[in-house]
């Protein structure tokens, strides 16, 4: 496969490497044809990726899947889970929907992004509400 010659910044390990360290893909285009350009499928390199997917499955064996399918994020139960864990310390959290999972990793997967978006949310709420909410927030720690 030709890829393309250039260095990529991986955003896990944030190292340059090769192109080659990573997963290109061709991509359909809209008439159904294959484009000829290889397009890069993941900011991951693949030893990071490797490395990822191993701990996943590591993980997944010590927590399996709650039988009750429900997120621990937004509580719904009819989408399927997503293991979530630490990236840098590969500690298991929990268990996501694909739709809190993408979104706190969107976030940046820190806690100070979370409680940015809390503070963002709740600055046009009157100081009754903000104690309300805040007081939710310790019955569920």
């Amino acid at each position: 496969m030709n890829y393309p010659v250039k260095k990529v910044k991986c955003k896990q390990c944030n190292k340059k490497r090769e192109s080659s360290e990573f997963t290109w893909v061709s991509r359909g285009t809209a008439s159904g044809e294959m484009q000829e350009k290889l397009v890069l499928n993941s900011r991951t390199c693949r030893k990071c990726s490797n490395k990822n997917s191993t701990v996943v499955r590591n993980l997944k064996k010590l927590h399996p899947t709650p039988k009750d399918n429900r997120c621990e994020c937004c509580g719904r139960t009819d989408r399927r889970l997503h293991l979530d864990h630490g990236h840098t310390s590969d500690a298991f959290r929990g268990w996501l929907c694909q739709e809190c999972n993408v979104g706190f990793g969107k976030l940046g997967d820190t806690l100070d992004a979370a409680m940015n978006l809390m503070v963002y949310m709740l600055k046009n709420k009157s100081m009754m509400e903000k104690e309300m909410i805040l007081n939710q927030i310790k019955m569920k720690l």
